[in-house]
């Protein structure tokens, strides 16, 4: 792998516990690509060959690849939104058991298996859980949430991308002017402990002419997402594309609003008829506190069972079949 320490994002700290947790099946040996701490991309050398990049097909710095030096089987994990960019070339290759893909969305990996001539391999493609911004203890923010006696009920949204001419994040800009938010970033210890003491969040991916392609914002979840999932924070988000493993579940793990609807009021009022429809679904649940509650108890649920550690890696082991 390409390991990033720059950005400390949560897939790396994954992929060094995945690597200790392979050494209880194997005798495992680690090669980080990045020998300058500068580079993130570029070619790996593999027994196999993969497509018309042979032995050294390409990796980014979200990717990693576990291979038997024995049999030249190997496995791919990626948390990467642009799938066709390296690991759709993996898949050429006869030894690869698996790819677990963190931005998983079924309509579009079956163009991107199509265009590569590869669609007879989309079983061995396979949703997989997605990460945090940085790694954090999540125990502490949920006792941080269960022992705040009146939760803060603003709505509650921190990120970029809603500045500017050039903004991708349009609606929330509408949702600031409007005063229901206010977006201004946070360092991230900070925001943890403010968003652990909020009652209703906002999801960040809210604009609906993004995500309508395969290779153009084709990833729609966020660092944001499952962050509130783990801590339990209700967040209100236009009904999800993307899978995950044990997918999130629309009024259930989150709140709501249907998709065609957001399209319709689109089509009609632009970013400030998307903008209404989360006022609205915001007015209307932020008092209904048994369904909050509910919400909360479901996230916290799918975490414990899906992603706190060691069940992701348990996920690959199982789904891949790699103890036999």
């Amino acid at each position: 792998m390409y390991q990033n320490e720059k950005w400390g994002r949560y897939h790396l700290p994954w992929y060094k516990k995945f690597i200790e947790y392979l050494k209880q099946y194997s005798e495992v040996e680690v090669i980080n690509y990045n020998k300058d701490g500068k580079t993130f991309s570029g070619r790996i050398n593999l027994q196999s060959k993969a497509g018309q990049f042979g032995h050294n097909p390409p990796l980014s710095d979200v990717d990693f690849i576990a291979e038997n030096v024995d049999n030249g089987e190997f496995i791919v994990i990626t948390f990467t939104k642009y799938f066709t960019s390296h690991v759709v070339h993996y898949l050429k290759s006869d030894k690869c058991l698996g790819i677990m893909s963190a931005h998983f969305s079924r309509r579009y990996m079956v163009e991107h298996l199509k265009r590569n001539r590869l669609l007879h391999k989309l079983d061995k493609v396979h949703p997989f859980i997605f990460g945090f911004f940085q790694d954090f203890d999540v125990n502490k923010h949920r006792d941080i949430r269960d022992n705040t006696e009146i939760l803060n009920d603003k709505l509650y949204f921190k990120g970029g991308g809603w500045r500017g001419d050039n903004a991708y994040r349009k609606v929330v800009k509408i949702l600031y002017d409007k005063k229901y938010l206010d977006p201004s970033s946070l360092h991230i210890d900070k925001y943890l402990k403010e968003l652990s003491k909020q009652k209703i969040a906002l999801s960040h991916y809210m604009d609906v002419d993004m995500f309508n392609s395969a290779n153009e914002h084709p990833g729609e979840l966020c660092y944001r997402d499952i962050e509130m999932m783990s801590i339990g924070v209700p967040y209100i988000r236009i009904e999800y594309k993307s899978e995950i493993h044990n997918a999130f579940i629309p009024n259930y793990h989150y709140i709501m609003i249907p998709r065609e609807h957001a399209y319709m009021e689109f089509d009609k009022n632009g970013h400030q008829g998307v903008a209404n429809l989360i006022i609205s679904k915001y007015n209307e649940v932020k008092n209904d506190d048994e369904f909050l509650k509910f919400i909360s108890r479901n996230q916290r649920e799918w975490y414990d069972k899906n992603m706190r550690w060691p069940k992701s890696a348990e996920l690959v082991i199982n789904k891949l079949k790699l103890i036999k």
